[in-house]
């Protein structure tokens, strides 16, 4: 009797919670990046989003600078301008707290310097922050990591299409402006993320979070 009322319990619990909908995460739906500048011609960027919804990794192929030894640059700096759409779920909007750059530098010019420029996140209807700038001086081989913080009070609108806009720049300089024959030089802005099946991905990481509306 009771080994037939403890199964009859169970068939009842089983029979309930599976009629139970789980409501999923909500999440930002990405649509391709508008590009502009020299460092970013048309389809040399995508935007990827984290399986933890909570980054965005725009990831280029040909934001480099890039020269041989006894080679005078011709051009020492590349700018790209950036605009990431993208849907909102129903009742969220989106904000913004940090910007990662992680990239490689290598300077053979003792007088040699590199210099990276960005202009923070902005929303329609938002007014930008300064352009921030960054300067490595000297020989240098090796990883570049910077990091940006962003206003997190400032939101896109509720629900529905929005769009994220941001610029950056690198630019390399030596004893007389240009990169000139005093030995090689390369600049990029390459981004290796633990979710990108990559490990030569050229981009940046934006940290976004979903916030009701509500709030």
């Amino acid at each position: 009797m009771k080994s037939s009322l403890l199964q009859l319990l169970i068939l009842t619990l089983v029979t309930s919670f599976a009629g139970v909908a789980f409501a999923a995460e909500p999440s930002i739906k990405l649509l391709q990046p508008v590009l502009n500048g020299d460092g970013c011609p048309a389809g040399t960027a995508t935007a990827v989003l984290s399986p933890d919804n909570d980054t965005i990794s725009i990831l280029f192929s040909a934001f480099q600078l890039k020269k041989a030894p006894q080679e005078v640059m011709k051009k020492t700096t590349l700018r790209c301008r950036i605009v990431l759409p993208f849907n909102l779920p129903a009742g969220y909007k989106l904000n913004t707290y940090q910007l990662d750059y992680r990239g490689f530098l290598f300077i053979e010019d003792p007088l040699g310097k590199f210099v990276f420029r960005s202009v923070p996140v902005s929303f329609p209807g938002s007014i930008p922050a300064p352009a921030k700038d960054m300067a490595v001086a000297g020989l240098y081989d090796g990883e570049l990591n910077f990091s940006q913080t962003l206003n997190s009070n400032v939101f896109t609108q509720c629900g529905g299409f929005s769009y994220a806009l941001f610029e950056l720049s690198i630019g390399l300089y030596g004893t007389n402006e240009l990169v000139g024959p005093s030995g090689s030089a390369i600049a990029t802005i390459d981004s290796v993320d633990g979710s990108i099946p990559t490990e030569d991905a050229n981009g940046v990481h934006l940290h976004i979070g979903l916030v009701p509306c509500s709030r």
